[in-house]
């Protein structure tokens, strides 16, 4: 048994369990927009270490993203193309424990609040769903000579798929 499932849900209990917010109307819009910043920010910082263009953002009818500079991103290869959606739920997790762990010892309630959106969106950006980044790295990892150099199958817990590929590719 893989201990990705015991992992992801580990720390969803534990950040969940001590949380400290109150959540309002204006910790959480404040909140969200932050998240979103610092998933497109990974987004953007990925793609500029991995010499891929940015065009500037898209909106879409479920949401918006990054617009990427189509040859540049068609030249990469799998590795950087995996780096880049990965990156945004990266920041969103790392954001969220980090965020966690100041709001106890600072006892702030915005704190408490953006660690929990930030973990929201982290677990709904990692989600293996159209139009996601768990599907885009699901995608192209089933469908590529990477599915068996990572090990990689649909029962790896799709909550945990984002930062295991980004770990394992900046290793």
């Amino acid at each position: 048994m893989s201990i990705f499932p015991v992992f992801s849900i580990s720390i969803f209990i534990l950040i969940f369990k001590t949380l400290n917010f109150s959540a309002s109307l204006s910790y959480l819009l404040a909140s969200t927009a932050l998240s979103l910043f610092i998933h497109e920010v990974g987004h953007i910082l990925v793609a500029s270490n991995e010499n891929i263009k940015i065009k500037g953002f898209k909106l879409f009818w479920k949401g918006f993203g990054i617009e990427f500079d189509e040859k540049s991103f068609d030249d990469a290869d799998m590795i950087s193309i995996l780096k880049i959606y990965s990156a945004g739920p990266t920041f969103n997790l790392l954001s969220a424990l980090i965020a966690n762990i100041f709001s106890n010892i600072l006892n702030s309630g915005f704190l408490g609040c953006f660690a929990f959106v930030s973990l929201m969106f982290y677990l709904i950006s990692s989600l293996i769903s159209k139009e996601t980044d768990g599907f885009h790295i699901a995608y192209r990892l089933s469908s590529s000579e990477y599915s068996t150099k990572f090990g990689y199958s649909l029962g790896i817990s799709i909550f945990t798929t984002p930062i295991v590929v980004f770990l394992l590719l900046i290793l």
